[in-house]
């Protein structure tokens, strides 16, 4: 398993997204589980705080859609409404133990 992990929200988003994708498509097909570090503030998807991001207003947070895409990877099919923000890390766990 390789664990948490997460970028800053000072890192410009499109080499955040980048690398972040990197990882997510190669951890999986090594058979390594994953997780984002953090669902919110700085290193988070949901009111992160980033300078470069368009946000999508969700239950009065913001959440940077692109990155919650790239998290939920090919299993993606939970929408917003499905979670809630204190068990939203869970979202982000990789389905590949």
């Amino acid at each position: 398993m390789v664990g948490e992990f997460g970028a800053y929200n000072k890192t410009p988003c499109p080499v955040a997204l980048c690398w972040m994708k990197d990882y997510v498509d190669l951890w999986p097909a090594a058979g390594w589980g994953w997780a984002i570090w953090n669902s919110t503030g700085p290193m988070g998807i949901i009111d992160s705080d980033r300078a470069d991001v368009e946000y999508e207003n969700w239950h009065s947070h913001k959440v940077a859609r692109e990155m919650l895409t790239l998290a939920q990877g090919w299993k993606a099919g939970l929408s917003l409404t499905a979670m809630a923000v204190s068990g939203a890390k869970d979202l982000f766990q990789s389905r590949y133990r």
